[in-house]
């Protein structure tokens, strides 16, 4: 009868709702697999702007982290950050790297923009930047993300850390200047670093 079809088609429909459900959750555990990175301003002072916590999209679909914008100049107060990695579930035969990207484009805003870390297999630095905000009108916007790739050799070991040296020595830069994050199976932030440049030279 009637009922009876009703019932017929509502079961299916449910069946195929759960089916669907089951795939979107596999698809996303397969997606959100490696490692991601997370940023984090400490201080809070208005020179910090933008997002002062946020982490990357997972190494298998990266997206960079929220921006943050570093506008440090003669008003006291200055910025401090950490970072660290964690793990979800990273595949086997896969290497990573981090990359770092700046993007309003300030005079301030010294030195490689936009550059990627050497991958797992052969692990170098960034190419260096330069922080130098003061008085003058602009700032500098920060993101980071992970990335990955397929790699021949099967790792047994996959965690991941970050590692971060500031390699001026100016006055103005303060805290850590050399400080790696936990390993990604256990995550800890690095030492804060703390960034007070103004319109002194360096």
């Amino acid at each position: 009868g009637i009922n009876a079809e009703y019932g017929y088609y509502i079961t299916n429909n449910l069946r195929m709702i759960f089916h669907l459900l089951l795939l979107l959750g596999f698809v996303h555990g397969t997606l959100t697999r490696g490692f991601r990175l997370c940023f984090e301003e400490t201080e809070g002072s208005s020179q910090c702007q933008g997002t002062r916590n946020s982490c990357s999209g997972w190494s298998s679909l990266p997206s960079w982290t929220t921006g943050f914008r570093d506008d440090t100049d003669n008003r006291g107060g200055g910025c401090n950050y950490r970072w660290k990695i964690e793990g979800h579930k990273p595949m086997k035969k896969h290497e990573y790297r981090l990359c770092f990207q700046e993007t309003e484009g300030s005079s301030q805003c010294q030195g490689s923009r936009n550059s990627c870390t050497g991958w797992t297999s052969a692990p170098s630095w960034t190419k260096p930047f330069r922080d130098d905000t003061d008085n003058r009108g602009g700032g500098c916007i920060y993101k980071w993300k992970i990335e990955q790739r397929r790699s021949a050799v099967v790792r047994k070991r996959l965690v991941c850390r970050i590692c971060f040296k500031e390699t001026e020595g100016s006055s103005q830069c303060q805290g850590a200047r050399k400080t790696c994050s936990g390993w990604s199976n256990s995550p800890t932030w690095t030492e804060p670093f703390r960034d007070d440049t103004d319109n002194r030279s360096g």
